[in-house]
């Protein structure tokens, strides 16, 4: 499993009590998941600490599912200095 996805992964499962069978690509935020505003602020703000960057919320309002989140995850360089060469 590439780093975004464990990253997205585990912050769905571990801090927001996702269990794994539910944090599937296709699986809607909120129907699927059930996050509401505060959930995904949640998201936001831990993904945001985890990857070391800033992510806007008109970004997080375009995420419909884990899928998006990924996406979004995977395209974020990592901020200078905080990868491996």
């Amino acid at each position: 499993m590439d780093q975004p996805r464990m990253t997205v992964t585990e912050i769905l499962v571990d801090q927001m009590g996702m269990s794994a069978e539910q944090v599937v690509p296709e699986a809607d935020l909120r129907s699927d998941l059930g996050l509401d505003s505060l959930d995904t602020l949640e998201l936001l703000t831990v993904l945001e600490e985890q990857m070391g960057i800033s992510i806007s919320e008109e970004v997080v309002r375009q995420w419909t599912t884990v899928q998006d989140v990924l996406d979004f995850a995977a395209a974020t360089p990592a901020p200078a200095g905080s990868g491996s060469a």
